[in-house]
């Protein structure tokens, strides 16, 4: 069965990215000072800093509709099915939007998701070793990545002043936590930007995030995982990712943490990402072992 895949720009992915690996791409929306953008196509990861000044205005949206619609049916048409799978439904309208724009294209399937940042990529890199090695149906795959995971992502940032402008933190609790040197730690959670707990300044926060975590996988078999480290345009980061290496003992990789989450992040925030490279291992033999 010949079948595309569609990532939007929460992947971290531009659109020159994705279609390096053969996807199709749709961009979120990111407004900035009433001027509005494509992110992944006139804005990204890369340079988004040269658009967004400590004064800004910026607010961010989903696909337009016309952009989706048209890709929907043009892949409709030329596959026999059509995987997309979009920011988590529990962070944005995008999810629910796409399943409008969908509803009367039946090989076209919305992922009803949980990802963000590099988890997408990861999960449909796996997705499709396993689909050209014929372990699993479209199908199945679909199902496949509805699925909940064992991959984690935390999110640190550097500063409050992103979280502020966007509603999230009161300006006191901001100026206390400056005053203090805590900084929240966040939990990508079910789709959800969760409180995972707080630390006593950024780099220790890191550091020790990292251990713990180290600590919780070295119960099963930490070579089970990939270990990725995201950051907005930190000027430290190969240095924190070679203080990661040594707790992990193992190579990390390092990526941009995705535009449309940045914004809320804030510059110089960190994020650990913690990918199970047998979550789809352990799926696909049960699919295998209990075929109707």
């Amino acid at each position: 069965m010949k079948h595309a895949i569609v990532v939007d720009s929460s992947s971290g992915l531009t659109k020159e990215e994705a279609e390096k690996k053969g996807w199709f791409f749709l961009p979120l929306i990111i407004d900035i000072d009433d001027k509005t953008y494509l992110d992944g196509i006139e804005i990204n990861s890369e340079n988004l800093y040269q658009f967004w000044k400590s004064n800004s205005v910026i607010k961010t949206g989903t696909t337009p509709p016309k952009y989706s619609l048209e890709l929907f049916e043009k892949l409709s048409n030329e596959y026999d099915a059509v995987i997309v799978y979009p920011l988590s439904s529990e962070l944005s309208s995008q999810y629910n939007n796409l399943l409008v724009m969908s509803k009367n294209l039946k090989n076209v399937s919305i992922i009803h998701s949980y990802g963000v940042a590099q988890l997408i990529p990861y999960e449909l890199e796996q997705l499709e070793n396993k689909l050209k090695s014929g372990e699993i149906t479209v199908q199945q795959g679909i199902a496949l990545l509805e699925g909940k995971k064992d991959s984690t992502l935390h999110l640190i940032p550097e500063n409050l002043t992103a979280l502020v402008k966007g509603g999230r933190v009161s300006p006191a609790i901001a100026k206390l936590a400056k005053l203090l040197n805590i900084v929240p730690i966040i939990e990508v959670r079910e789709g959800k930007l969760e409180k995972a707990g707080k630390g006593r300044h950024f780099r220790k926060s890191i550091t020790k995030l990292a251990e713990k975590r180290f600590e919780e996988i070295s119960k099963e078999d930490l070579s089970l995982y990939d270990v990725v480290l995201l950051h907005s345009k930190n000027d430290d980061v190969k240095e924190i990712a070679s203080e990661i290496e040594s707790i992990v003992n193992k190579k990390i990789t390092i990526k941009l943490i995705p535009s449309v989450v940045a914004i809320h992040t804030g510059k110089k925030a960190i994020g650990l990402c913690f990918f199970k490279k047998t979550n789809f291992d352990l799926v696909t033999q049960y699919l295998k072992t209990n075929k109707k």
